[in-house]
């Protein structure tokens, strides 16, 4: 149980480290915005994992950096850092567990019409394609 409750407050301590990452980064720079989805999993024993990613620097819509996380969808202890770029809307992301038996590998593919969709080409459970749309903007200039 409180294990539970620990893995609990990492997510949540994540959540809130890219919210304010994103807040202050907004400032001066073009932003794109945040982006979330689930992985859909088929292979047995494989749980599915959140991703949230934070995408700025984009001026153009096309190039940017990558920051955020993934987790399990049941709140383990199973957790990756996220960070990666896009490059004329090619999606790079590296996964680096953070605790437990986390995911770890790269992701590669694309950031079109306001989704970026990326495959990993693992096996067993780190074979997946996940889809995360735009959830919302963050502000730009110097407010």
């Amino acid at each position: 149980m409180a294990m539970k409750k620990a893995s609990r407050m990492l997510v949540a301590l994540a959540t809130a480290w890219v919210l304010s990452i994103g807040t202050a980064s907004a400032q001066g720079e073009g932003t794109t915005g945040l982006y979330v989805g689930t992985t859909v999993v088929s292979q047995a024993n494989c749980m599915p994992m959140d991703f949230h990613i934070r995408i700025t620097n984009v001026g153009d819509g096309q190039n940017g950096t990558i920051q955020g996380y993934a987790f399990a969808t049941n709140m383990t202890d199973v957790m990756s850092a996220v960070h990666g770029k896009v490059a004329n809307g090619v999606v790079t992301m590296e996964l680096t567990p953070m605790h437990g038996a986390a995911m770890k590998g790269e992701l590669k593919g694309t950031l079109k019409d306001g989704k970026v969709v990326v495959s990993m080409n693992g096996t067993g459970c780190n074979q997946f394609t996940v889809s995360l749309p735009q959830v919302t903007s963050l502000p730009t200039g110097n407010g």
